[in-house]
């Protein structure tokens, strides 16, 4: 069964005035809801690495794609707190050095203190 949605003058004139902030959530909605599948990928990598960690170059080249495509879901995972930068850096294979990334539970247990 098809439920009806009822619009009323109003919802028509936040929707005619918001000046695309319901498209812009849409979209960012559906974006995240894409990326969750390759979030979990890299996250689980990473925790494999243990304290080694990963550099980005590293992830990309374990799950066969493109440096680009990791960079936003290493991001997500930053900002989240699942995953932390160390102040390692290690060689690219292009020779540049990039900042290592390791599981924030496996860097700071449980019960750590941290200054």
């Amino acid at each position: 069964m098809i439920e009806k949605t009822e619009y009323t003058a109003t919802k028509q004139l936040d929707l005619l005035y918001d000046y695309g902030q319901h498209a812009r959530a849409t979209r960012s909605q559906a974006a995240t809801a894409k990326r969750q599948p390759l979030i979990e990928t890299v996250l689980k990598l990473v925790r494999s690495c243990g304290t080694h960690g990963a550099t980005r170059d590293e992830i990309a080249i374990a799950i066969e794609r493109p440096v680009q495509s990791v960079c936003r879901p290493v991001l997500d995972l930053l900002n989240d707190g699942a995953i932390i930068e160390t102040a390692e850096c290690r060689p690219t294979r292009w020779g540049k050095l990039a900042s290592v990334v390791v599981d924030a539970q496996q860097h700071f247990p449980k019960g750590a203190k941290v200054s």
